[in-house]
């Protein structure tokens, strides 16, 4: 990849790829770090990328895994602090939060970050079963399973906060 695609590729990229990144994680700082990341990332390693679409795809597994290794080291760093879960629900008032996507984003914040992930390649972005097998190097069947259970508790979460789906 030269310099010239390089550049080609941050100009019609970066807007989706902060925008996949942001579903997942739902804090603007960590996902403009993973994307940040992971353009850096192609730019050492362009020379085994080739095309638009590989780089895609390059640039969602490497953010999915920055956001995969932050999320561990939250989890581990608030193991150690006397804070309530950032997004354990608790202290949700349904009167106080009227707004659908606001309830959305808090609901998507309840799933697992690998939930999170693949519901928004699928059902966000559009991907299918199979090109997000392949983006992500996961089993079809995995994919299918975790999309699956991620509707359902997306749906659990939003029928506790009576919203319903």
């Amino acid at each position: 990849m030269t310099e010239g695609e390089y550049n080609e590729v941050v100009d019609k990229l970066s807007d989706g790829v902060y925008r996949y990144a942001l579903r997942c994680c739902g804090i603007a700082e960590y996902a403009e770090d993973a994307v940040q990341d992971a353009f850096a990332t192609l730019w050492k390693q362009c020379k085994g990328v080739d095309g638009i679409e590989q780089a895609r795809r390059f640039l969602l597994v490497v953010v999915k895994r920055r956001l995969q290794d932050r999320w561990r080291h939250d989890a581990v760093d608030s193991k150690y602090r006397d804070e309530s879960a950032m997004f354990n629900g608790e202290g949700y008032d349904p009167v106080a939060s009227f707004d659908l996507q606001e309830s959305l984003e808090k609901a998507m914040a309840m799933l697992t970050l690998e939930q999170r992930s693949l519901l928004t390649l699928h059902d966000i972005e559009g991907y299918d079963y199979k090109e997000i097998a392949e983006m992500t190097g996961e089993k079809y069947n995995t994919v299918q399973v975790t999309v699956f259970r991620a509707r359902l508790k997306m749906k659990e979460i939003l029928l506790k906060m009576n919203i319903k789906a």
